[in-house]
């Protein structure tokens, strides 16, 4: 019989956090999580990665921050896909955008293509993506559908963590990208998720959404613009 979860963390694994955890003082925000940070961005060849205490967390931050920066309305139209976790979808819903199902094909699991043409309006702002079980969405042919339309991409890679498109990782194809390091999935950090961005000004409301609104994560130089706008 297969396991539909297996445990991806081993003794030598349990071990060393436990070592780790004995003997740091900061266990929040530490030298680590910048440290993986700036592997994962590596890894995926992502420009900037925030880590988060989910997928979920990654999910939530990446819409309130994409509602914020473009300036999207209550109301406001996020195309979403039927098959998908409700981490997708509920933080849409928390953010005040009207959520847009679409069906799923079954050639990649993503949006039905040709139903996402008659679904998309002038209140269309965004669309979700979920790349599932590691087969990615076909982008090019949603960037064909939505050309000269004012219609940002979103992608949620927490099932497919790794996953390319002609030799480039999810996570690069629109403003953001979300992934989980649950235990279940490819890469664990027990609980944890991460998001990926190439735009360094989204990164930065990102990182101050992350820590409640503070920009004390910010750099000195991002800090000071900080202040001047709102002082």
């Amino acid at each position: 019989m297969w396991k539909l979860q297996e445990n991806a963390l081993d003794r030598k694994d349990l071990l060393k956090l436990t070592k780790y955890i004995l003997k740091t003082p900061k266990l929040t925000q530490g030298l680590e999580v910048k440290k993986f940070e700036n592997d994962f961005c590596k890894w995926n060849n992502s420009k900037f990665s925030i880590l988060v205490n989910s997928g979920s967390s990654a999910n939530l931050i990446i819409i309130h921050a994409a509602k914020e920066y473009y300036r999207w309305s209550n109301n406001d139209e996020i195309i979403v896909p039927s098959l998908t976790w409700p981490t997708t979808v509920n933080p849409v819903i928390q953010a005040g955008l009207k959520p847009v199902f679409i069906d799923t094909n079954f050639k990649d699991l993503s949006l039905n293509y040709d139903e996402l043409k008659k679904k998309i309006t002038k209140k269309t702002k965004g669309i979700f993506l979920a790349h599932i079980l590691c087969f990615p969405a076909n982008i090019k042919k949603i960037k064909k559908i939505i050309k000269g339309k004012n219609i940002k991409i979103l992608e949620d890679c927490c099932e497919s963590i790794g996953a390319k498109i002609n030799k480039k990782k999810i996570g690069n194809f629109g403003t953001a990208g979300s992934f989980s390091f649950y235990w279940g999935h490819h890469m664990s950090t027990i609980e944890g998720g991460m998001i990926t961005t190439n735009d360094k000004n989204f990164y930065n409301l990102c990182k101050m959404k992350r820590s409640h609104g503070f920009a004390r994560e910010l750099d000195k130089k991002n800090q000071e613009q900080i202040k001047k706008k709102y002082t």
